[in-house]
């Protein structure tokens, strides 16, 4: 029952930024997000705050997209050239900080009881983001 108060609550905020939403079991990720389709996945199995947490940022990518935000990293169906390719290598991780800092912003104003789950802020998080995130694109 508390499982489906958490889904109808993640489904209303989405809504709220006009973006759409679909739990799925995941392999190692809590969520992402299909920017050409403003849908964002998320784990189904993850607790309410990693829950939230995770829906805020990607809703973040969306938003960032929307904005024009870190065009390069948050394009879709671009040819890929080298000098896209570095250029994307080179703002993946300030795009991901910057989408995590106005996630962060609006989940305290959503949930002020909450704990927000910060993403990419230790060196741990970083090196994984370089070693599967990246890995290809290097």
């Amino acid at each position: 029952m508390a499982r489906l108060i958490i889904r109808q609550e993640v489904i209303d905020i989405a809504h709220s930024y006009g973006v759409k939403v679909s739990f799925r079991k995941l392999k190692s990720e809590a969520g992402l997000a299909c920017l050409r389709r403003e849908l964002v996945i998320l784990a189904k199995n993850a607790d309410r705050e990693t829950t939230l947490s995770t829906l805020m940022h990607e809703i973040g990518h969306i938003v960032a997209k929307r904005e024009g935000k870190f065009k390069v990293y948050h394009s879709v169906g671009r040819v890929w050239t080298r000098k896209l390719v570095r250029k994307y290598v080179q703002t993946a991780l300030r795009a991901e900080l910057y989408v995590d800092r106005w996630a962060e912003r609006e989940f305290k104003k959503l949930f002020p009881e909450l704990k927000y789950e910060r993403a990419y802020r230790t060196k741990e998080h970083r090196k994984w983001f370089r070693e599967t995130q990246l890995k290809g694109m290097l």
